[in-house]
């Protein structure tokens, strides 16, 4: 074997190494496309959170109801989408059906003792219910909800591993990138009959830090994996053709968000218009992102349930 310099040596290992890095590098690997029906109850399905199992879902829609369901699967691939009977209409904090400019609803965040939170444009809000067949309960107002366009406001909002919850607009973006509002949640009261009870007026929303601008996607959706990394679904327009999706995961440290990683970059077409993303963890320990389309109630655009399963490159389907 002929000898090689210690400067060939080095060279040779941090290539071996730059190798190694990029073949363990994550990426999305697409598992299904399940479609969802064309009827009325389905229609501007927003927002999906899945139980651990990846079976039973809520979703919302910007009508404004809450939808629940399972999505039966096969070998751990999603292969029939059954909601419940019927879709249950969101009730405002007097207990009646949400008006016309309340209706629109955009992100979901669940809470593990079973609080359910939403996000809305239009009139911009966050809302927190105990019981979706019951009423809504008032939370803080958002920073620069005077600078929100009616039909770009808060669309993503998911519950951190530090019990804090997190809200990213559509459009409203500065210098410092896309601003990331914290809301931390406070402690539940329990009142003297048993029920559960938040102080929501003992904490007040700020903003945390920002996200880097990447091109011309912009946040429609977000959840933190059982990773505790923050997952980040965005979207682009591109007229006359459709919609590309993309999907980037943060590590949100004391000093703001770190390791930068994009999982999935979609072409035009290849999926609708996916809104609402759920991250969870399937029997192999792999993460699972199962994401749903919002069809806007028009006969053209799709109605469908997208998965894919994180894997380190370069593995094939």
């Amino acid at each position: 074997m002929p000898k090689r310099s210690g400067r060939e040596l080095s060279l040779a290992l941090l290539l071996a190494l730059g190798i190694a890095a990029q073949a363990a590098a994550d990426q999305a690997l697409h598992l299904a496309t399940l479609p969802i029906p064309k009827a009325a109850e389905f229609h501007g399905l927003s927002g999906i959170d899945l139980s651990p199992d990846g079976e039973r879902f809520i979703a919302i829609s910007d009508r404004g109801w809450f939808l629940t369901g399972r999505i039966a699967r096969e070998d751990g691939r999603p292969v029939a989408f059954d909601p419940d009977r019927t879709r249950i209409h969101m009730l405002n904090m007097q207990g009646h059906r949400t008006r016309n400019h309340e209706r629109d609803a955009e992100g979901l965040a669940v809470a593990p003792d079973g609080r359910i939170f939403v996000s809305f444009e239009v009139y911009h809000r966050v809302r927190v219910w105990r019981d979706i067949k019951g009423s809504a309960a008032w939370m803080p107002d958002l920073p620069d909800v005077d600078q929100l366009r009616p039909n770009a406001g808060i669309e993503a909002l998911a519950l951190g591993p530090d019990g804090a919850l997190y809200a990213l607009p559509e459009e409203l973006v500065d210098v410092e990138g896309v601003p990331v509002y914290r809301f931390p949640l406070p402690p539940t009261r329990i009142r003297a009959d048993g029920s559960r009870a938040g102080h929501y007026v003992r904490s007040q929303w700020s903003r945390a830090f920002s996200l880097p601008v990447r091109g011309r996607f912009k946040p429609v959706g977000a959840d933190f994996g059982p990773d505790g990394l923050f997952y980040l679904l965005e979207r682009d327009f591109v007229p006359p053709i459709g919609f590309r999706s993309r999907v980037r995961r943060f590590e949100f440290g004391p000093d703001g968000p770190r390791d930068e990683t994009v999982l999935l970059e979609t072409p035009v077409g290849l999926h609708g218009n996916l809104e609402g993303i759920s991250v969870w963890q399937d029997d192999a320990g792999a993460i699972r992102l199962t994401m749903v389309t919002d069809d806007n109630g028009l006969a053209l655009q799709r109605n469908e349930i997208v998965e894919y399963r994180i894997v380190s490159a370069p593995e094939e389907g």
